[in-house]
């Protein structure tokens, strides 16, 4: 193989290898939007009654990030004054099943829905993962959409995609 040649490769290489997500905007069951890099997959579905939640995900094998929504699928009703207090519930809730420890947290209005912004921080098998999410609560159900990533194995910074989508993020 001449220079020529192993140049091209070279050069294909650089300009494909570090390829960026495409981004785009994703109705989840005619209920939310969300931003995913391609289109997200039933993942299942968990709970009974009221508290049965629908999820799905994207994993982007490539750059090591996940990207994840979920949301309540029957209703649960608060009042006005105690919503800020369901939803500090539902992120405390949401870090102790999987074992990890919320390291932020801010409630705020997002898409006019009153929501939290929050960031996770998990162990799996010695790797730590940093998800940062945003949940929303609006008519009776709870909203969420998620981004994570490996600390130590993802390319990309799950922190930086999430900030710049967020305002993608609407409840129908």
């Amino acid at each position: 193989m001449n220079r020529l040649n192993v140049g091209l490769i070279c050069l294909l290489i650089l300009l494909c290898g570090d390829a960026q997500a495409q981004f785009a905007i994703y109705t989840i069951d005619n209920q939310y939007k969300a931003v995913f890099p391609g289109r997200p997959q039933f993942g299942g579905e968990t709970g009974t009654g009221d508290q049965k939640y629908r999820s799905y995900n994207y994993t982007d094998q490539g750059n090591g990030i996940v990207f994840t929504a979920t949301y309540q699928v029957g209703k649960t009703r608060f009042s006005r004054k105690d919503v800020p207090a369901a939803i500090h519930y539902y992120v405390s809730a949401y870090a102790k099943v999987g074992n990890g420890i919320v390291t932020s947290y801010r409630n705020q209005l997002v898409d006019g829905n009153d929501s939290a912004v929050f960031s996770v921080k998990y162990e799996l098998n010695g790797t730590p993962i940093r998800k940062y999410s945003v949940v929303a609560y609006k008519n009776g159900q709870f909203f969420q959409w998620a981004v994570a990533d490996f600390e130590t194995r993802s390319s990309m910074s799950a922190e930086q995609i999430f900030n710049h989508y967020l305002a993608n993020f609407s409840v129908n």
